[in-house]
């Protein structure tokens, strides 16, 4: 098992590579990796050998990271010393494709064009390429949000027109635009991100289905209100929390919103948040140290 976060292709990079016991442990070095003064554009979390919970760490960084700050990082959770090395791109590629496997989610198949793959009729492919952005399926995040997807679908629930937020990749948003056959609008903050949603939307023949717009602020501004079945936002729990009232306006009454990018802790603090104005906490799912929430938008009295 892999988890990576996001990435961008292009020139050669230097990796930072460390391990710990325990994937909830492994998750919070990853986001302490990312949350660094000069960040690393990619993270990855492997799993030495299956089954055995002994997970690899890694950070990949644009420039040589600083020595001293991941020396603290390490001390911090008590791990191994993070080793420093330079990694040239013609390997980068072929690197990152031999640790992310084709995902099985609930009805979905999230794969790279480097899987063989065989699927029956019942079963939804989303061809996502695992070096280009955060989005690969194999984040506890995303694979809590495919599930819920395709409950809502596999309870009957209707969606004519739904909305992604922060789409990365676009995965969310072609897994109900696959099940629904539904028009998706989507947004992202972050420029390389449109180029990425392009390229998959085409190579999942979704582009007739699926918009995104690159917003700055509050995303939920650039859409019209009242207008969506089901809202998608897995981001983090920080901007969830402001722009609360922008997601819950972008429901019609009875639609569901799906949130995530939110850990256990942080989870109670998002249900105080959400959870009034009419808005109901229907489900929610845990894995590892996250969870997902999914609210429903109550029609109001009459």
């Amino acid at each position: 098992m892999s988890i990576l976060h996001s990435f961008e292709g292009g020139r050669d990079r230097f990796v930072a590579v460390s391990t710990i016991r325990g994937l909830a442990a492994a998750e919070k070095v990853q986001s302490a990796l990312e949350r660094m003064a000069s960040p690393p554009e990619a993270t990855a979390i492997v799993e030495i050998e299956e089954e055995s919970d002994f997970w690899e760490v890694s950070g990949y960084f644009a420039d040589r990271p600083d020595g001293i700050a991941l020396a603290l990082l390490a001390a911090a959770f008590a791990m191994g010393e993070f080793v420093i090395s330079k990694v040239v791109h013609e390997n980068w590629q072929a690197s990152i494709n031999r640790n992310l496997p084709a995902v099985h989610v609930g009805r979905f198949l999230v794969y790279g064009h480097h899987c063989e793959i065989d699927h029956g009729e019942d079963i939804y492919p989303l061809q996502i390429e695992a070096s280009l952005a955060f989005g690969t399926g194999h984040h506890a995040t995303t694979q809590m949000c495919l599930a819920m997807i395709d409950a809502i679908h596999l309870d009957g629930f209707k969606v004519a027109r739904a909305a992604d937020i922060g789409s990365g990749t676009g995965i969310l948003a072609m897994a109900m635009a696959r099940l629904w056959k539904c028009r998706v609008d989507c947004s992202d903050n972050d420029p390389s991100a449109i180029e990425i949603f392009g390229f998959n939307i085409n190579a999942n023949n979704l582009s007739t289905q699926l918009t995104i717009k690159l917003v700055d602020g509050a995303p939920a501004s650039c859409f019209p209100t009242a207008q969506y079945d089901l809202v998608t936002a897995n981001i983090l729990s920080e901007p969830l929390k402001k722009m609360a009232a922008d997601l819950k306006r972008l429901l019609r009454p009875e639609g569901r919103l799906i949130l995530s990018g939110v850990t256990l802790d942080q989870s109670e603090e998002i249900k105080t948040v959400y959870a009034n104005d009419q808005m109901r906490l229907i489900d929610e799912c845990q894995q590892s140290i996250w969870t997902t929430l999914v609210f429903s938008l109550d029609r109001p009295n009459s």
